[in-house]
């Protein structure tokens, strides 16, 4: 486990400013936008979110799997997962443009009916390709336990946003320019296609396994894997977004922007343990249940107090970080932050709990949570928004959140027959693993 330990570390570690340069570019793009545009963008890319999660097959979770367990070459894991990406891709490039063409209900799902223009369906594609594409890289390299890489990556693509939006908002405001909207997305879009390049060059020189076009054999236990994961994956997008259409619903995209960055703030948390889950999921993969059970609780006390740490002073400076950072129009996300800044802490220890089912392929009750969590999110944002508006949004994610992370550790406690107290509390012993290791 000294393999184990050393990534976490080092992944924790280069993702400090990782977290600085995403928190530095979300300031200026969300000030270049302003409350309307980082609405808008947040929907368009919602839509986006969705699409890769209902059309993408949840083929990344299943690339991970398979090349980390070895049961196939990966070259043929690999060839059938282009094969299922391409696809996706076809299918939501002819989707959109339907749906462009048709201009019905379901067309304002993904674009607002007010800003439907072929800029934003040709925006949408292609950010769709981008996202889509650049994360089976990442994946692949997850899949190898190049961490080094991953990180190196983040290192730089995210730096590269600063210095990119950095330099368009101080033009802008030494100019006194007014950015539309059409200019920020195209901002937006190039530093997206950059990603996407950059991804593609670690991923080039660094995989060696080869693509194989011959996938016969991966085919049925790739798309197996896929078909409860395929619901999980729907279920906890719709847990964690829902909200955003129903916002747009009753009070508006202005209003949907200044929720935007309460959540936006808060994901930064989530960017913060990432990247002792991301290390902890390959090798829990590897391990026999029993040996993979002491680790993982030691993991989740340190995730689980380290997220909480962070959240509880999130909530403190919440509304001298938003009125100095983002301005006064940007003032009404403080009271939506703070409830959230809970709500976060739930979403953690679910996300914990459902990588922990997808590493021993046990999927069935990570659908049943997430869907629980999504009728409970229909419900209080049609019972909450409309009296209590963004502050009625917040709690109805806290709540959503909270009795999903729940049945999921209830049904862990259960089934691993795992002491409550055990899994809550730091012991000696979890201090001198970590020391000594």
């Amino acid at each position: 486990m000294k393999m184990l330990n050393r990534d976490a570390l080092e992944s924790l570690a280069i993702r400090i400013p990782v977290l600085i340069f995403s928190f530095l570019h979300s300031i200026f793009i969300i000030r270049l936008l302003g409350p309307e545009g980082n609405g808008l963008l947040t929907f368009i890319l919602a839509g986006v979110s969705l699409s890769i999660v209902v059309l993408g097959f949840d083929a990344k979770r299943s690339t991970l799997y398979h090349m980390t367990k070895s049961e196939f070459d990966s070259a043929k894991v690999v060839g059938f997962s282009l094969k299922v990406h391409f696809l996706s891709i076809f299918a939501v490039t002819v989707l959109i443009l339907l749906l462009y063409l048709m201009k019905n209900g379901l067309t304002f799902i993904f674009i607002p009916k007010e800003n439907l223009s072929i800029f934003y369906v040709l925006f949408f594609i292609a950010s769709f390709i981008f996202q889509h594409l650049t994360a089976l890289f990442q994946t692949i390299l997850q899949a190898q336990k190049d961490f080094r890489t991953i990180n190196k990556f983040l290192f730089f693509t995210n730096l590269a946003q600063v210095v990119f939006y950095g330099i368009g908002y101080y033009y802008t405001s030494t100019k006194n320019i007014n950015l539309s909207f059409v200019n920020g997305f195209a901002l937006v879009l190039s530093m997206q296609a950059l990603t996407f390049l950059t991804a593609f060059f670690y991923l080039k020189s660094k995989y060696k396994g080869g693509i194989s076009l011959s996938t016969k054999e991966v085919k049925k236990p790739y798309l197996a894997y896929t078909g409860l994961g395929y619901l999980n994956q729907i279920g906890h997008f719709l847990n964690k977004r829902l909200d955003i259409w129903f916002i747009e619903l009753y009070v508006g995209l202005k209003s949907l922007g200044i929720y935007a960055l309460a959540s936006q703030l808060t994901n930064f948390l989530l960017l913060v343990a990432a990247p002792i889950e991301e290390v902890l999921k390959p090798y829990l993969i590897t391990l026999d249940r029993e040996e993979g059970n002491t680790i993982f609780v030691r993991y989740f006390k340190l995730i689980f107090y380290f997220i909480s740490v962070l959240a509880a002073l999130l909530f403190l400076i919440s509304p001298y970080l938003i009125n100095v950072l983002f301005g006064e129009e940007f003032s009404g996300a403080t009271t939506p932050l703070r409830i959230l800044c809970l709500g976060v802490v739930f979403v953690n220890i679910k996300r914990v709990f459902l990588n922990y089912n997808r590493a021993y392929n046990e999927l069935d009750i990570n659908i049943w949570a997430q869907w629980t969590g999504v009728l409970m999110t229909v419900i209080l944002d049609v019972l909450l928004i409309p009296k209590y508006g963004l502050k009625g949004a917040a709690w109805a994610s806290l709540m959503a959140y909270g009795i999903s992370a729940l049945i999921l550790m209830t049904v862990f406690l259960i089934r691993q027959k795992v002491n409550f107290f055990s899994l809550w509390i730091p012991t000696s012993s979890d201090f001198r693993y970590f020391i000594k290791k």
